[in-house]
């Protein structure tokens, strides 16, 4: 990702010198340097399930590869009216499908399909990884791939990109909605002169919820000075009961 940072706002093309030079950086000091880092593959390669071992798709013979490439970087140029998004997620996908190194296509792809979004206004501020949300997901990942190849359209496979691309936004708006509540409630703390014990509220802003025993065994405290703490942080409004008996629960409110 720093390696796109440079690049951020900068609408310039995309060179194929420029996705060799991305493959050289994320592999070059792995399995020491045999995989021929920011050069095109000379040897046939497979596209394997890491889970399962199974071969997904075998690519088209590296004689091919420096034809396929000069047209998918042409085309990535001259796409002018399309989103994006889109246009990402499209270029994933056939950089992919080529399989142009040895190893290390799918992060090649991966970061090339993040610096389009840069290049196009789309920027996270480094906040968030596709490569995260497709290893939560890798058989969701594999049958998109597989999709297009089998019904000779992208659409299950854009859907799944931008859903993906979705989910990971939302994260980030989730982890920065938190970020802001913690802060407010740090300050509100501090006006109202709570004790320590009773800043389980930053507790309550990773967690669902918390009772009187998991407040007794986080502070080492009697099951009454625990409601009294609990009974307080109610009072100010900063946590709402839920339940009843020795169902009772505390949830941030």
């Amino acid at each position: 990702m720093d390696f796109v940072s440079k690049y951020l706002g900068k609408k310039s093309a995309i060179t194929e010198d420029l996705i060799k030079q991305i493959h050289e950086i994320l592999v070059k000091d792995v399995r020491g340097g045999e995989l021929e880092p920011g050069k095109y593959r000379e040897l046939q390669n497979w596209v394997v399930n890491s889970l399962t071992g199974e071969i997904i798709y075998t690519p088209l013979p590296p004689r091919n590869v420096p034809g396929l490439m000069k047209e998918f970087v042409d085309c990535l140029n001259k796409a002018t009216d399309i989103s994006p998004v889109l246009l990402a997620g499209i270029a994933q996908y056939q950089f992919v499908d080529i399989h142009p190194f040895l190893d290390g296509n799918g992060r090649t792809a991966r970061i090339l399909c993040t610096l389009i979004l840069y290049q196009n206004g789309y920027d996270f501020e480094r906040l968030f990884s596709l490569s995260e949300y497709y290893d939560k997901d890798s058989p969701g990942y594999y049958k998109a791939i597989r999709s297009v190849r089998m019904i000779r359209n992208m659409t299950q496979w854009l859907e799944y990109f931008t859903d993906g691309l979705k989910a990971q936004m939302q994260e980030v708006k989730q982890k920065g909605e938190l970020a802001i509540k913690k802060e407010i409630i740090i300050e509100r703390a501090s006006k109202d002169n709570l004790n320590e014990r009773q800043k389980v509220l930053i507790h309550l802003l990773d967690n669902p919820y918390i009772n009187r025993a998991r407040y007794v065994g986080l502070y080492g405290v009697s099951p009454r000075t625990a409601d009294y703490d609990l009974s307080e942080l109610e009072k100010l409004g900063f946590i709402e009961r839920i339940g009843v008996g020795r169902t009772i629960k505390y949830a941030i409110k």
